[in-house]
């Protein structure tokens, strides 16, 4: 597992960060982290169960609050990893913090933050 806080983000275009503001010391996000009225541990369920259904898709680790995944490319198929953590919000509610990046080449034509985009919207609907 991805330790978020101590994540140094390669600067290449096949990669897309959101995360809450303060979660990464060593890297810049692209994107502001989602927020769910969840609990942790119910989010990274839900999450987990949106990443099992889509094809080529399959969680590799899990905790309570965190998970590991990897997905593979259709045409050639590269993997790709997807790293999550649930962060507990003052105000009761959950970010959801989301790492997409491809393993092979330097530019993905937006892949990666077309699935955190995905990802975010799928969770949304199976929570309701």
């Amino acid at each position: 597992m991805i330790d978020f806080a101590t994540l140094e983000k390669r600067r290449e275009p096949s990669r897309w960060l959101a995360a809450p503001a303060g979660l990464c010391r060593a890297a810049e996000p692209d994107g502001d982290a989602p927020v769910f009225e969840a609990p942790p541990d119910r989010l990274i369920a839900a999450l987990a169960a949106v990443l099992e259904d889509r094809p080529r898709t399959a969680v590799v680790e899990r905790v309570d609050d965190a998970l590991e995944a990897e997905e593979r490319t259709a045409l050639f198929r590269f993997r790709d990893r997807i790293s999550a953590r649930a962060v507990p919000r003052e105000d009761g509610r959950t970010a959801l913090a989301l790492y997409s990046r491809s393993t092979v080449g330097y530019w993905d034509m937006g892949v990666n933050r077309r699935r955190v985009a995905a990802l975010v919207e799928a969770v949304r609907e199976a929570m309701g």
